[in-house]
């Protein structure tokens, strides 16, 4: 259990770090952003130089993603196949759709985001910033989507590490299942402000990640909302391999 404890605080270093790897970070800013003892963090991240993933920026300065995190990912970025499978779909439908379209998959406990399509500004962007692990637990239409599919263990899991959200376990299980069966999971916000889709993207009979639509909430009603839920689920369909 020690061990298991000492790796997730490691991870939670490096990905911290990773955050924003163009920054030093300071041995106290990192413990204290992690939750950690100094000390604790001071033996964790003195480890992860030694092995490379995390490089000293100089004298005081704090540290950076070592040359081994790189390493990890010289063959290419994750999911590459999947991402270049989807993105020139998803062009398409946010061009249509005037809206933000967005592949997610789990990685872990957590969601990733791979790719993000801004079509709302007359002309479909990049958000240069994908690629980046959501930080809330159950503040998207594709994490209760990726839920739906989990299996039991795993799904207790998630709610062991997360808790539940506002709502009874039966009410979570109950919510889960008209998902699966829907095949379209919608979510709003707290703030009633933002409306969120997504559909399961399939390989060989597995869920494998999402795609989504995000959009103002006072937007998703009528004929647009017909022709989101439409076009996201015939984009996830196209995305999905079958056989």
């Amino acid at each position: 259990m020690k061990l298991l404890q000492s790796l997730q605080r490691a991870f939670d270093v490096l990905e911290r770090v990773s955050d924003q790897p163009e920054l030093s970070h300071g041995l106290g800013d990192l413990a204290r952003d992690t939750g950690l003892h100094p000390a604790t963090c001071s033996h964790l991240v003195n480890t992860m130089v030694e092995r490379g993933y995390l490089k000293r920026a100089g004298p005081r300065k704090g540290y950076q993603l070592g040359p081994m995190a790189y390493y990890l990912v010289r063959n290419g970025a994750y999911r590459n196949d999947l991402v270049s499978r989807a993105e020139p779909q998803m062009k398409n439908v946010a061009e249509e759709l005037g809206e933000w379209v967005v592949l997610t998959a789990m990685a872990g406990m957590r969601r990733l985001v791979l790719l993000e399509l801004n079509g709302t500004r007359g002309r479909v962007q990049l958000d240069r910033q994908a690629l980046r692990l959501a930080e809330k637990a159950y503040d998207s239409a594709s994490i209760w989507l990726f839920l739906a599919h989990m299996g039991p263990e795993e799904r207790q899991r998630f709610v062991e590490q997360n808790g539940l959200p506002d709502c009874t376990r039966s009410a979570l299980e109950t919510r889960l299942t008209g998902i699966r069966k829907a095949g379209v999971s919608v979510y709003q916000d707290d703030s009633g402000e933002v409306a969120k889709v997504a559909c399961p993207v399939q390989e060989h009979g597995a869920v494998i990640g999402a795609v989504g639509v995000h959009l103002p909430a006072f937007r998703f009603t009528g004929e647009h909302r017909r022709k989101i839920l439409a076009r996201t689920a015939d984009l996830a369909a196209r995305i999905s391999v079958v056989s």
